[in-house]
């Protein structure tokens, strides 16, 4: 039995980097998931009644960032230095921060709020990030690439 499982729904998310992780490190767990109707079911068992969450030798713990770096440390994947991974710690965190944006979007009721939002997500929020991420992505190149 696996020392690792992973319980989310039975989908691609927020716990999907976790299992990127894990597949990258060739790791052995258990993936967990359940459809929407059984979620009630699994929210109980849930450290903070939210998902995802791993249980790891027995002990559950959550927050999809907190356990996808979690396993990147442990399994030698977050960076050689404390600056490499204050670089993936940006990157992670500059992903949250476009999901959290696009959150308001995706949840808006009023289709012409709804709408004017998408609008602005399209041409002026996800430009403005993706050019940030442009913009880390050279340095780190920069940084660590040096020919």
């Amino acid at each position: 039995m696996a020392d690792i499982k992973l319980y989310y729904f039975d989908a691609r998310g927020v716990a999907e980097v976790s299992r990127l992780v894990l597949a990258f490190a060739k790791q052995p767990y258990e993936d967990i998931r359940w459809s929407m109707d059984d979620w009630p079911k699994y929210k109980k068992e849930s450290p903070f009644g939210q998902s995802p969450w791993i249980e790891y030798k027995g002990e559950k713990r959550s927050q999809s960032i907190g356990i996808s770096i979690f396993l990147a440390q442990k399994f030698g994947l977050y960076g050689k230095t404390h600056l490499e991974a204050l670089r993936i710690d940006e990157v992670v965190y500059l992903v949250r921060d476009v999901r959290l944006v696009w959150a308001q979007v995706d949840q808006e009721k009023n289709p012409t709020k709804k709408a004017e939002l998408e609008t602005k997500f399209e041409e002026q929020d996800l430009p403005k990030f993706l050019d940030t991420l442009l913009n880390c992505w050279k340095k780190t190149q920069q940084r660590f690439y040096r020919k």
